[in-house]
């Protein structure tokens, strides 16, 4: 089954904005509703899988996680962000746009970025931490 191996179709899911919060009306889910969506979404799916997302438009520099993610891993992760300078300010946290995420860095800087005035691509990968 696609479920098993952590393919969602939307229409089965309920709140398929990991880490979007704000009205219902806006992204399916109120922020005081959070961590129960996410646990029947585990539950009804399983937990073993781990979703990795990279949040830098609204608020800029963070790595989030959500899932099977245990702290051998999370010692990894942050070793690999330290061992790139533009990432050594990064550090593990939580604000008031993470409760959908499990496990959260800020102060990363893994794209471009926002390139208004430029010929560059924003958002683009910057470097090779993503691939380590």
């Amino acid at each position: 089954k696609c479920s098993q191996l952590g393919f969602v179709r939307a229409a089965e899911c309920q709140a398929v904005a990991m880490g979007c919060l704000g009205s219902k009306s806006t992204y399916g889910i109120e922020p005081d509703q959070c961590k129960n969506a996410v646990a029947d979404l585990r539950r009804k799916y399983g937990c073993n899988i781990l979703t990795m997302g990279i949040k830098d438009q609204n608020v800029p520099g963070k790595l989030c996680f959500s899932g099977a993610l245990d702290e051998q891993l999370k010692a990894a992760i942050g070793q690999v962000l330290s061992s790139d300078g533009d990432n050594r300010p990064a550090r593990k946290g939580n604000d008031e746009y993470d409760k959908m995420w499990d496990c959260n860095w800020h102060e990363t800087s893994l794209t471009s970025g926002h390139q208004m005035f430029s010929l560059a691509k924003s958002y683009f990968p910057r470097g090779k931490v993503l691939v380590k």
